[in-house]
């Protein structure tokens, strides 16, 4: 009898385990591994991290890149959301382009001279003097030498989206500097780059390198008694008060490039890519067509509420400006080679060609 006990339990276990391995059957291992460029599904929002070491929350770029994000948001469905983290949140200058390179960052939004230490070539975007205007500046980094810089990027495991000139860097200083001897043995603060420096430091000028996260207190410490950025960037980063005169200089572009890491972005699917590049276009579109008139109302109120002098440069210095682009020149070749620098040099003659009358 308790032979027979035993067997019925041992039968209703035997059952009861049949039962529910039918309902939960444990997945057998993978027989192959999953591709690293699998692409996203559909059905699963796509959530992206976009790193700037800039202010650009309380700038007139951050404004038109918060309609920017929120427009890409409504137009996905909210399938795309691309959150944006300033002012070195997520690293410094040269942290933020590599992480994009290794992956560890998804996009960033930085100027080429900060991002020379993963894409080399990047310099050759930021040669002064260069064109006369933002309108040849456009053309030329819209036309064919973008595929040109698309590759440079690319080798670095960069996908290049966006590239554009929208403002000029303007020279702002604590005594009026209007001619080249008002210029010479000024410490002009400069992004960590070696054609900024040397560029500056062919004026007479002396280059103080420091990252943009430092500006403020180089200038309040007196490290330097100048900088030279965007007319914005006075107001946003509260310089007011450490800056008495801005010299109308227009030396250099102030150029914007939006990137993302190449697998992240070859990993989306062919609608996502969509969206990104759409938000990329509408980006560099509207920054091109609005921020002019932003930085007149920056300059205005720099101007009237806090007393700031706004000057013209002679023509003296506005040529020896022009000039110093050549010492640029000349140290790419020395580091890139005359190739790179020559396929550059005859794009740009293009443009500069199909603008004359």
């Amino acid at each position: 009898m308790k032979r027979i006990k035993r067997y019925g339990i041992w039968l209703l276990a035997v059952l009861l385990f049949t039962s529910c391995a039918s309902e939960n059957p444990v997945s057998a291992p993978p027989t192959e591994a999953v591709s690293k460029e699998t692409k996203t599904p559909e059905s699963e929002a796509l959530y992206l991290s976009l790193a700037s070491c800039g202010n650009w929350t309380d700038s007139p770029q951050g404004i038109i890149l918060a309609e920017q994000l929120e427009k890409l948001e409504e137009q996905s469905g909210g399938l795309v959301k691309i959150r944006s983290y300033d002012r070195y949140r997520l690293g410094d200058d040269v942290r933020v382009v590599h992480g994009v390179r290794l992956g560890t960052l998804d996009m960033i939004q930085s100027v080429p001279g900060s991002q020379t230490s993963a894409i080399p070539e990047a310099a050759l975007l930021e040669v002064p003097g260069l064109f006369d205007s933002l309108d040849q500046w456009n053309e030329f980094l819209a036309g064919p030498y973008l595929d040109v810089m698309r590759e440079y990027y690319s080798a670095a495991g960069i996908k290049l989206l966006a590239v554009f000139a929208c403002s000029y860097r303007e020279l702002s200083s604590d005594r009026e500097v209007v001619t080249p001897q008002d210029l010479k043995g000024l410490r002009v603060r400069v992004i960590e780059n070696a054609y900024h420096e040397a560029f500056w430091n062919s004026l007479g000028a002396q280059a103080v390198p420091y990252s943009f996260e430092e500006l403020r207190f180089c200038l309040q410490e007196g490290i330097a008694q100048g900088q030279e950025n965007p007319i914005g960037t006075l107001l946003a980063e509260n310089l007011m008060d450490l800056q008495t005169t801005i010299t109308i200089t227009k030396h250099m572009p102030m150029i914007y490039v939006l990137a993302m890491n190449e697998d992240r972005f070859e990993s989306l699917t062919e609608e996502q890519e969509k969206f990104i590049m759409g938000f990329a276009d509408d980006l560099r579109e509207e920054l091109i067509r609005q921020m002019p008139e932003r930085e007149e109302q920056v300059l205005e109120t720099l101007r009237n509420d806090y007393g700031l002098q706004v000057v013209e440069p002679s023509k003296e210095l506005k040529e020896m400006f022009r000039q110093g682009g050549n010492v640029v020149l000349d140290l790419l070749r020395k580091n890139l080679g005359d190739e790179k620098v020559d396929e550059m040099l005859a794009e740009a003659e293009k443009v500069r060609t199909s603008s004359q009358p």
